[in-house]
């Protein structure tokens, strides 16, 4: 989940310095610390945004310049796609697909296993047409948002059509949207500050209400682990963690994290679920109640993570670092 706005902001603030502090000393990067299964991997200097994984071998790292391609779980990384990728989010299915959400109504394809690549056009909406994000609940069905509309497509990606109407299109002219899907007719998507639910079918949406408060603005990451549990990452000026149980008629907060950057969400069940914040990760083994600090490193920030089960796990940085799990 994630927003491009957000993460290029985040970016800007932590590589900006102060002139009229020049002559202060630089600050000194605590060493990197990490529990019992996660481990480091160098690929290069890339500020990598997302990071996929097809099956616990097969994955995918992305940078505004280049895809890489990983065959052994994590432990090594080659380049696949160089010239630009456009877009900041990737997602993909289990029999090799990858999709990049690029900034319009264009993705960056692949349906070889990141053989090849190329372009699928999605067809424009009234409104703003930029894709963030996707979601595919099995190999040939996926959805995304472009400023209030949903689009999906039933033959692995090739070609998509208007699904149905989530809100009206944006009035400012930029809408963000992020589409979280457990299947057909179970879903929810986050378009810009509301969260939005599926009541029954993709063509009927009510929005969801918060039970405390929520700072106006924020850009936020729908995840469900089941058909009742939703959790809700909030990032731009603060990051928060909201839980529902009901489905998603009703947010409660359940975490402030420490760092006001980007921040990105991945819950294995229920109960088991890790928050990228900053320089750290954080793990929760009771839905929420409690966090452990599963990684914490000196001089990398988290942009994104991703497990495919509760034993394998990976998690991307700004700085050309893959951070991998496995138990």
């Amino acid at each position: 989940m994630r927003s491009i706005i957000s993460f290029f902001l985040f970016v800007i603030i932590a590589t900006s310095c102060s002139k009229e502090k020049a002559a202060t000393a630089p600050p000194v990067n605590l060493p990197d610390t990490l529990s019992t299964g996660w481990s480091i991997v160098k690929v290069e200097e890339e500020t990598f945004s997302d990071i996929f994984f097809n099956n616990n071998t097969t994955g995918f790292a992305c940078a505004a310049g280049a895809i890489y391609r990983s065959a052994d779980g994590g432990s090594s990384w080659q380049k696949v796609f160089t010239g630009g990728t456009g877009g900041w989010n990737i997602k993909g299915t289990a029999d090799g697909k990858l999709f990049v959400a690029k900034a319009n109504n264009t993705l960056l394809c692949s349906f070889d296993g990141g053989n090849t690549f190329e372009n699928i056009v999605v067809p424009a909406v009234p409104g703003y047409n930029n894709i963030f994000d996707l979601s595919f609940i099995n190999n040939n069905t996926g959805y995304v948002v472009m400023d209030g509309s949903l689009l999906s497509t039933t033959d692995g990606g090739h070609t998509w059509a208007q699904a149905g109407t989530i809100t009206s299109p944006s009035t400012s002219g930029y809408s963000y949207g992020f589409p979280f899907f457990l299947n057909e007719t179970t879903g929810w998507v986050a378009i810009g500050s509301k969260i939005y639910r599926t009541n029954g079918s993709v063509n009927n949406w009510i929005q969801s209400s918060f039970l405390d408060s929520l700072p106006g603005g924020e850009i936020m990451q729908p995840f469900a682990s089941s058909r009742q549990t939703v959790y809700l990452l909030t990032c731009r000026s603060k990051t928060q963690l909201f839980k529902s149980t009901n489905g998603g008629t009703s947010f409660s907060l359940i975490k402030n994290f420490d760092a006001s950057s980007y921040s990105t969400v991945h819950f294995v069940d229920d109960n088991n679920g890790y928050v990228a914040n900053g320089k750290k990760i954080y793990a929760t083994h009771d839905g929420g109640a409690t966090w452990l600090t599963e990684v914490a490193l000196g001089d990398e920030f988290f942009s994104e993570l991703y497990f495919t089960d509760a034993d394998h796990g990976w998690a991307c940085t700004t700085k050309g670092v893959i951070v991998v799990f496995k138990r």
